[in-house]
């Protein structure tokens, strides 16, 4: 950052192939957030962050894949001399089919007695070659330790309908519905033209 003379991000990412199959991942990510004074937003975090991450991914073979990784994540908050520590783990499956494909995932983090967990599972349909079917179910929970009236469980879905426009694009039309006790139900319909690139 020019303005204020110092180093805002930095990150380190190593990626090893252990086997054609196996893929280990370490992540290291530092987060020191800069304003200058025509900032518009008159509330924001201010305290440096530390986060690592150590991700896997197995390919159990053509159809099959499996992956997991755990993380840490400290703010250096001026209460706490040794900072604020966050503890998560993630993990998802995947299974291609010659039509299709289905997924699920999950994520959990936990610190000062707060946390947030859940996850989603996803699939997707093709009809007749062209024909795009896709839905989607999420459900996760939120604990704030600090404000627990905002702790709340979301459930959501997602569901739709699509066209395969030559080899490489689709267009698909989604309908989002979320629901939880703090903004009641929420939609939302959204129209993609997705397009893939090979140079």
């Amino acid at each position: 950052d020019l303005l204020t003379t110092r180093v805002g991000t930095s990150f380190v990412s190593l990626d090893a192939f252990a086997s054609k199959k196996v893929t280990v991942s370490a992540d290291w990510d530092f987060y020191q957030p800069t304003f200058d004074g025509d900032s518009i937003f008159n509330f924001f975090a201010s305290s440096p962050m530390h986060h690592a991450e150590l991700r896997s991914n197995i390919d159990l073979g053509e159809r099959v894949a499996l992956s997991a990784g755990a993380s840490a994540r400290m703010y250096d908050t001026p209460e706490s001399s040794t900072g604020d520590l966050l503890i998560g783990g993630t993990g998802g499956a995947r299974y291609v089919f010659p039509s299709g494909r289905v997924s699920g995932r999950f994520d959990v983090a936990r610190g000062g007695g707060s946390y947030r967990a859940g996850g989603d599972v996803y699939g997707e349909k093709l009809l007749e070659s062209r024909y795009i079917l896709t839905g989607r179910l999420s459900l996760w929970d939120y604990r704030d330790s600090f404000r627990l009236d905002r702790s709340t469980t979301t459930f959501g879905y997602v569901a739709g309908a699509g066209y395969k426009v030559g080899e490489r694009g689709r267009v698909l039309l989604e309908f989002e519905h979320n629901m939880n006790r703090l903004v009641g139900q929420r939609y939302r319909l959204v129209l993609w033209f997705t397009v893939a690139v090979v140079p």
